[in-house]
């Protein structure tokens, strides 16, 4: 399992934000994501692919948030994958090439 990052707070306080989990809190998994704006708020869906048809997505959650308010969550998702990529490397963003590159590192293990 990966090891869990400290979220970046996104806040416009001095101080660091203090987030609660209530038991009644769901974790869900995305592993695809759309965003459609207005000129008062941002709407950001998440959900999972079809393992079928992969055009075809299970809407898992729809978000709302203000348009400042999504202006600081890209802010704080540019810083955390920045510092990513600099201890990990490049997060490649296209399947095939994820898929390829898989694909061309050496196998490990006893063989």
């Amino acid at each position: 399992m990966s090891e869990q990052q400290s979220p970046v707070p996104m806040s416009v306080s001095s101080g660091p934000l203090e987030f609660s989990l209530p038991d009644d809190v769901t974790t869900i998994y995305a592993n695809a994501a759309a965003v459609t704006m207005s000129s008062e708020d941002c709407l950001i869906m998440f959900g999972v692919r079809s393992p079928s048809d992969p055009n075809k997505v299970s809407t898992k959650a729809h978000i709302y948030l203000t348009l400042s308010h999504a202006k600081r969550l890209q802010q704080a998702l540019t810083r955390t994958v920045a510092a990513i990529e600099a201890n990990l490397g490049p997060i490649e963003v296209d399947p095939a090439a994820r898929y390829n590159e898989s694909q061309s590192k050496p196998k490990t293990g006893n063989s």
